[in-house]
């Protein structure tokens, strides 16, 4: 993820006031000495060494889906493909304007659990020179403006830009990842990514009425009117 919120360091276990050791059911009450190293299993458990010579284990710390347990390799190769593939359409190789609107997007979901950037952004074409005309005559949903403009040739500038169809078509591609899908919700409420895609996903709730316009006479409507828009 292009993760646009500041990192905080979160304690996993034990008092950072004592080099000390015991054994305990929860891992915030136990005492450490000086743990040196650690790794994360297939499983999500952390594991690591303490100055004691000892290898001790948490369950349950995992935060991301990948790394939750019940995939297969195939399927977690698959999905950390396709979360590249956001990374790529929606960031790294867009153009300056999609970055800016990506990234406090993201800030907005992650830091505030707000939707309404994405809404307004991804859900919709919000940064259209003619939105509100579009809201008012017929739909300024990006997947249906997205499905109008492939066909059209030039491209009317009252289309989404093509980057933005690019990058709901790559967010589409994880929302159908088994990981994604079937992401344990431990790890779902912590997992940037689980929530930022699920975020995404609320655009095919939001305005049903959208649908309408899918067919294929109302998508030829829907094309003259952009094109007459130019």
């Amino acid at each position: 993820m292009k993760e646009n919120v500041q990192p905080q360091v979160k304690s996993a276990m034990g008092y950072s006031q004592a080099d000390s050791y015991n054994n305990v059911t929860y891992a915030q009450h136990s005492y450490l000495n000086r743990p040196l190293s650690c790794a994360v299993d297939s499983a999500g458990d952390l594991i690591f060494a303490d100055f004691n010579h000892r290898l001790r284990k948490t369950s349950g710390w995992a935060t991301n889906c990948s790394v939750s347990g019940g995939f297969s390799s195939q399927q977690v190769r698959q999905y950390e493909a396709v979360l590249n593939e956001v990374n790529n359409a929606c960031y790294v190789s867009a153009p300056a304007a999609l970055q800016t609107l990506y990234a406090q997007a993201q800030r907005e979901v992650i830091e505030n659990n707000s939707l309404q950037m994405v809404q307004q952004y991804f859900c919709n074409f919000g940064s259209s020179a003619v939105a509100t005309e579009m809201e008012q005559h017929s739909t300024n949903n990006v997947f249906i403006l997205c499905s109008a403009c492939e066909s059209l040739s030039p491209r009317p500038s009252s289309c989404p830009w093509p980057s933005l169809c690019a990058c709901r078509d790559a967010m589409v591609q994880v929302a159908a990842q088994d990981v994604h899908i079937r992401c344990p919700q431990r790890n779902a409420m912590a997992d940037l990514w689980h929530k930022w895609i699920t975020a995404y996903t609320s655009c095919w709730l939001s305005n049903s009425a959208a649908l309408q316009w899918y067919s294929p006479s109302n998508l030829g409507t829907l094309q003259a009117k952009l094109q007459s828009l130019g």
